[in-house]
């Protein structure tokens, strides 16, 4: 069921807002003659390959022995995504069919910024998994493009994997097959690193081998337990991150040998060339970690990855830590050339696999050194948080004197990672910015994106990149909605540009909302009859691509009455928005089931001190902290911005 309303006067005219176009998608790729994708259903896109339920793909991005990765738009939540589907040779074997499915849904349980996000799984016509598009490149084009990395790039992907690995780990799944290729490095100026596997190797092994045992992984990055074809746990991964760890470092594998048996053979009894002899400016402190997660025996190394992330974030800048002798280790018993051989077919094939997105459950073994950790509680998604008995908002912080002043600052937009914040003083644009979430932010600064009267409402994407905004130019009565763009954090933004129609049309618009990926914007369009206003939903497939409006969301989100959005939720489940009739303004927010489903009844943001303006919210992704405005607080001046965070209610 739709949750919008087909607009009352829709416009088709193209917009292109000049600096929009930041990231440029790949043309459609023609699939082999040898590969037909015949299992699509004929689009409805002109610059689509198919279709695949609600989801248009517009092309290949990746192909494996195990399956094929799609760059598609979901036409429900109006945003790009993956979709990786088993293969139609794959798919033909029940087994292969099941553990795709029950393996996929123990990995979309995994929810953190480092892990590439599973939207929804599907197992018609083919099984598939949808997840999050990532722009970028892989850290092994990445290595490949550069050759070794600085110290301080290995060390900071290295603890974003790692605290990838550990929300993994921390749900009971084990990857498997930690490797460059399978950590993608996010375009944009942070970079981040997000942990993925196009392998499906476990569903190659149900599908292809019967021999018990068998495992399926890369030779080069391979655990020497895995490589025995033992039974591993999350020791395994930490193994892998080792070796990722070194080829970052040195720009080669550890482990290197002519066939993919003598790796598996070296893997097993031989310890790398060291770090410090391939790229001797490498850090003391960084060796010593790579060469503990190379422990031959589990017992003998780093045992979680909360704990790598930890010590490789103080390896820079703390003597290092001596890392266990390997020879204080227990060998394996006997040759290991027989199990070797058995496994070298599956080994070269996942080696030569594209990889999924893909995280695998794996099993603790019976005896270790010390416990293993209590398995943490999967995150509450925000609808469901805000929405829950169990919580409430603590008592507001002011933002500090680096924002607020004895004049009014207002209407807060924060980047995803809460590092910016540009918001209104003086009926101009504003910037702070901060380290981390935890510091105060700088001096603000004028933000000269556009001249006019009137310049507020400011709306950023998750990355930073594209600001939107409403001005009143001079010597006008009607406000518009503008937008600028930058090609980095580190670069200022460019001059602003009015948005065309349909954003901008006869009548004048206000209050925009940006999703995250720039996809989505939410404003309010008056009525043509009254002087009531409507929340209307603008949306475009990638960036560079022009609005077209989506139509007017429903009840009870619009009221008689002139309705403003306020924010909204990356997964289309939480809207916040204002009843703009009288003073002060409340603001309300809906949650729903999902965001296929109409909204429910209107929550208030119920803030300790604050019995009526919750002024244009702003919500953090993990619902924990809220930024807003209000005069009801009084600190600095008239209007000050302020943040509450996330508490349990007490009994």
């Amino acid at each position: 069921m739709s949750d919008i309303a087909p607009p009352p006067d829709a416009r088709t005219e193209r917009i292109v807002p000049p600096g929009l176009d930041l990231v440029a998608d790949p043309e459609p790729d023609a699939p082999p003659p040898d590969e037909p994708l015949d299992f699509l259903d004929p689009p409805l896109r002109a610059d689509a390959i198919g279709r695949l339920g609600h989801y248009e793909v517009l092309n290949v991005i990746g192909r494996g022995g195990f399956g094929i990765v799609f760059r598609a738009f979901d036409d429900v939540l109006q945003r790009v995504v993956a979709v990786k589907v088993l293969s139609p040779r794959m798919a033909a074997t029940s087994p292969a069919r099941q553990r795709f499915l029950r393996e996929a849904r123990g990995y979309a349980a995994v929810r953190h910024e480092n892990v590439v996000q599973v939207h929804g799984i599907a197992a018609d016509p083919l099984p598939y998994l949808v997840m999050e598009f990532v722009p970028g490149e892989s850290l092994e084009g990445l290595i490949t493009r550069t050759g070794p990395l600085p110290a301080a790039d290995v060390v900071r992907i290295g603890v974003q994997v790692a605290r990838g690995l550990a929300a993994a780990h921390a749900t009971g799944i084990v990857h498997r097959d930690v490797k460059p290729a399978n950590v993608l490095i996010e375009a944009g100026p942070d970079r981040r690193a997000k942990l993925t596997d196009f392998g499906l190797a476990r569903a190659a092994d149900d599908a292809s081998l019967t021999q018990s045992g068998m495992v399926a992984g890369t030779p080069l990055f391979m655990a020497p337990e895995q490589a025995r074809g033992e039974t591993v746990d999350h020791r395994a991964d930490l193994f892998s991150l080792g070796s990722m760890l070194y080829t970052m470092a040195t720009g080669r594998p550890p482990f290197r040998a002519p066939t993919s048996m003598a790796v598996l053979k070296r893997v097993c009894d031989d310890d790398p060339r060291p770090v410090r002899d391939v790229i001797p400016e490498v850090p003391a402190g960084l060796c010593a970690v790579i060469a503990r997660l190379h422990a031959k025996d589990p017992a003998a190394r780093i045992q979680t990855a909360a704990e790598a992330a930890e010590l490789l974030a103080k390896s820079l800048t703390e003597t290092p830590v001596r890392p266990a002798s390997r020879w204080s280790e227990p060998r394996p018993a006997g040759p290991v050339s027989r199990r070797i051989g058995l496994i070298a077919a599956a080994a070269v094939g996942a080696a030569l696999a594209v990889g999924a997105y893909l995280l695998i459950p794996g099993k603790q073994p019976a005896a270790r050194t010390d416990p293993p950790p209590e398995p943490a509680a999967p995150p509450v998604a925000l609808a469901d948080l805000l929405a829950s008995p169990d919580w409430e908002w603590g008592p507001p912080e002011n933002l500090g004197p680096g924002v607020n002043t004895p004049n009014r600052e207002l209407m807060a937009a924060l980047t995803a990672d809460e590092r910016e914040l540009v918001f209104v003083r003086d009926r101009k644009l504003w910037v702070a910015r901060r380290a981390s979430p935890d510091e105060p932010f700088s001096a603000a600064e004028p933000l000269p994106v556009a001249a006019g009267e009137l310049v507020q409402s400011p709306t950023l994407t998750g990355d930073g990149l594209v600001l939107a905004f409403t001005v009143v130019p001079t010597g006008t009565k009607r406000e518009e909605v503008w937008a600028s763009t930058r090609a980095s954090r580190a670069e200022p933004f460019g001059p602003g540009n009015r948005l065309p129609e349909p954003v901008n049309g006869a009548v004048w618009t206000v209050a925009p909302v940006l999703s995250a990926d720039g996809l989505t914007l939410l404003a309010t369009v008056p009525q043509r009859t009254s002087p009531a206003g409507d929340i209307v939903r603008f949306t475009r497939p990638t960036r560079e691509a022009p609005f077209t409006s989506a139509g007017v969301l429903l009840s009870p989100v619009n009221s008689p009455g002139f309705d403003a959005a306020a924010w909204a939720s990356d997964d289309g489940r939480v809207l916040a928005w204002v009843r703009m009739e009288k003073q002060p303004f409340e603001c309300r927010f809906h949650v729903r089931t999902s965001a296929a489903e109409p909204f429910g009844p209107a929550r208030a943001f119920a803030v300790p001190g604050v019995a009526g303006e919750v002024g244009r919210p702003w919500l953090s992704a993990d619902g924990q902290r809220l930024y807003f405005h209000t005069r009801e607080l009084a600190d600095a001046g008239d209007l000050d911005l302020w943040v509450t965070r996330r508490v349990a209610k007490k009994e």
